[in-house]
Formats: structure tokens, C-alpha cells, sequence
């Protein structure tokens, strides 16, 4: 199975560095590697030229200004689709991850399915062996909704609600996750990494990039809904990840900046009280394939 990786690298180059290593290691390598760097620093830069110097199949691109997120990865995407036109799959995601050395192995045992679907979005474990997949499996609850519109109202209110997130974790976390072995239809799979099909890349073209971070997860769902499609799960590819660590060197007010931006923009789509829009479609499609 033919396979590109893209990711985007901001002043971690670090982190790159071992995302590529694993990939090239592994047991199957992708075809070609585009790494995009959203304008780190000049030490950095000169580091992720370091570390990538002499590796086989890797492109390098270094944009003028830091674009965001899905709009770095749609640089990569579309270098990709100039270099592999004819790949069977597309990993785009972040650099912060590390993948086993089956990797590409399991890649190509679901390589059908992998081409039935737009967007698949594998098993992602943290470093620690947290699991962040299925990331949300139906939409969020009105409840859940209204207190993240008090996250979005202030950034001391969404330090005080993140303490009691914090302190009350067993019973308020989501459980999505424990479903981790069930494949199928998802609302939403978790930003750090998408395998994208040639049908999305047919019917889509790319990601959507509305937002600059924060919440891709729900336009990515949203822009494939539109064609009469859900995120589908598969726990057979898995895929490791040091949570935030591609925005590590990012202030927490920063991000809660980006985070409230997003989440504007996400309100425009869903109401606060009624049906979510997406709601009837993912009905349909998880119950379809019981």
C-alpha cells in the first residue's frame, strides 16, 4: 500500500525528528514524507534541516508566516498530491506523534475499507498509554455545550471550570473512549492525525481551515457531512502521541485565545438548544452498519 505522511513542525523539531524516525523504520515506509514548518525560529529551522538531512523520501517546506494547523497541513497535502498523486492514503496530523512498527502493515490489512471511506481516524494512545480515540462518538450534550460556552466566556472561568474538570474526572469525563475497541462511525476522531482517502481528496480536496487551532475536529466532521459521510474508526491502526506537545511552547492563555475563537465560530453551526445538525445523518449511519 502507498502511503504520505504530512505533518507541521512549530519550534518542536524534536518532536519530527522521531515521528519520521519511527516511520522510516518501520516495517512498511511511507512513499513520501512533507514536513511543513509554520514559521519556527531560525534555531529551529536550522534544526529540523539537521535532523531531516539524508533522509530518504522526506520534502521539507518552510512557510513565511505561521498559517494554523489544517491550512499548514493543506501546504503538505497539496505538495503530496503533486509528488504521490496516486497514493492510497494521506496521514496528516501532527509531528508530536510515533508510530509502531506495523504501522504500514495495518495500513494496507484495511486498505479496502481505508478506500470505502473519506476520513478514518485511527487508535490514538498517549506516550503514557492514555487512549484519545474515539474522540467523541455522538455529539456533545446540551449540558456538556453550556459549560463550554463559560470556558469560552473568560479565560480565569475556564481556568476554574478546567480545576473542576480536574477534581471530578471520574465522573464527568466522557466515555467515548472506552469504546476504543469498536469500530464504526464516529462524530468526530481527535486532531492529531486523519487518514484521509483519494475519495476525500476527489469529492473534498482538502481540510477545511476556518479555524487557525482549536475545534478542527468539528469542521472536518461538518465539511464531510455535507457529502453524506461520518469519521470512521478503526482500533487496528494505531498511532502514539505526546498529548500538546506541538503546542507545548504556546502560552495557556494563547491557546485559551485560540480555543474561544474556535469555539465562536463553532456556535455559528450549532445551536444551543435543538437538534445538532449532524445528528439525523450519524443515525443513520451508525445504525446502518450494526
Amino acid at each position: 500500500m502507498k502511503y504520505v505522511f504530512i505533518c507541521t513542525n512549530y519550534n518542536n523539531s524534536h518532536y519530527t525528528g522521531s515521528a519520521v524516525e519511527t516511520l522510516i523504520n518501520g516495517e512498511a515506509p511511507p512513499a513520501l514524507i512533507v514536513v511543513v514548518d509554520n514559521d519556527s525560529k531560525k534555531d529551529q529551522q536550522d534544526e529540523l534541516r539537521r535532523l531531516m538531512s539524508g533522509k530518504p523520501n522526506v520534502d521539507v517546506m518552510f512557510s513565511e508566516k505561521n498559517v494554523g494547523y489544517f491550512a499548514g497541513l493543506n501546504l503538505g497535502l497539496h505538495r503530496a498530491l503533486a509528488l504521490v498523486p496516486d497514493a492510497d492514503a494521506y496521514i496528516v496530523g501532527n509531528n508530536d506523534l510515533e508510530f509502531p512498527a506495523d504501522f504500514g502493515v495495518q495500513l494496507a490489512l484495511r486498505s479496502d475499507t481505508i478506500a470505502e471511506r473519506m476520513v478514518v481516524a485511527p487508535n490514538i494512545l498517549t506516550v503514557t498509554g492514555i487512549r484519545q480515540n474515539p474522540h467523541a462518538i455522538r455529539p456533545l450534550s446540551r449540558m456538556r455545550g453550556l459549560v463550554l460556552d463559560g470556558y469560552a466566556a473568560s479565560f480565569n472561568l475556564a481556568r476554574l471550570l478546567s480545576r473542576v474538570a480536574k477534581a471530578t474526572h471520574k465522573v464527568t469525563r466522557r466515555k467515548d473512549v472506552d469504546n476504543h475497541h469498536a469500530e464504526g462511525f464516529i462524530f468526530m476522531g481527535l486532531g492529531a492525525c486523519y487518514i484521509l482517502s483519494p475519495r476525500f481528496i476527489e469529492r473534498v480536496g482538502e481540510l477545511p481551515a476556518e479555524v487557525f487551532l482549536m475545534h478542527e475536529e468539528f469542521f472536518l466532521s461538518r465539511r464531510i457531512s455535507e457529502e453524506r459521510e461520518a469519521i470512521y474508526y478503526i482500533p487496528e491502526i494505531v498511532v502514539h502521541h505526546h498529548d500538546h506537545g506541538s503546542v507545548e511552547l504556546v502560552s495557556s492563555r494563547l491557546i485559551w485565545g485560540y480555543w474561544r475563537d474556535s469555539y465562536r465560530l463553532y456556535r455559528r453551526y450549532v445551536p444551543r438548544f435543538g437538534k445538532h445538525p449532524v445528528t439525523a445523518l450519524l443515525d443513520k449511519l451508525q445504525n446502518t452498519a450494526k
